[in-house]
Formats: structure tokens, sequence, C-alpha cells
């Protein structure tokens, strides 16, 4: 697996049903990138979306999952947790 932070997933190439490749973006500019499996892990599942994959908002009553303001930080000394 080959995991790439800071990039924007501009638009999945499919065909027959498949996203074949994957048109991304970072600081270096824009670029292709295929593979056999893509993860989406955008949080809101623009990737899937932009393929034409179906999908619902919430669940059959149309509740949606609250925003996690969960943080964890690991390495810092006490003293550096009040820049936080």
């Amino acid at each position: 697996m080959h995991v790439l932070l800071n990039t924007i997933a501009v638009e999945p190439v499919v065909k027959e049903h498949k996203i074949e490749s994957l048109i991304i973006y970072d600081k270096s500019g824009e670029f292709a990138v295929n593979a056999k499996i893509f993860l989406d892990c955008s949080g809101d599942g623009d990737i899937s979306k932009k393929a034409g994959v179906p999908y619902t908002i919430g669940d059959d009553k149309g509740k949606v999952q609250d925003i996690d303001r969960d943080l964890l930080v690991e390495g810092l000394k006490d003293e550096g947790l009040n820049l936080l």
C-alpha cells in the first residue's frame, strides 16, 4: 500500500464500473495514479461519489453521524500541552 498525504482527488477514471486510475493533485501538480484497488479515505466518500457509486445520506431515519472532535496527540511533555 502506498499512502498519499496532502493530496486532492480530482477525478476518478472509470471503465466498466471500476476505477482504473485516479487523477490527483498535490504541491507538485496534477498526475494520475494507477492501482488495482483504491481506498476512499476522504471522510465523505468524495472519490466514490465522483465515480458514480450510489449512496445515501444518513440512516433510514435521515440521522447522520455527529462530528468527531476527538484529538489524540502523543509525544508532548505536559508543559507543551498549553500550546494546542
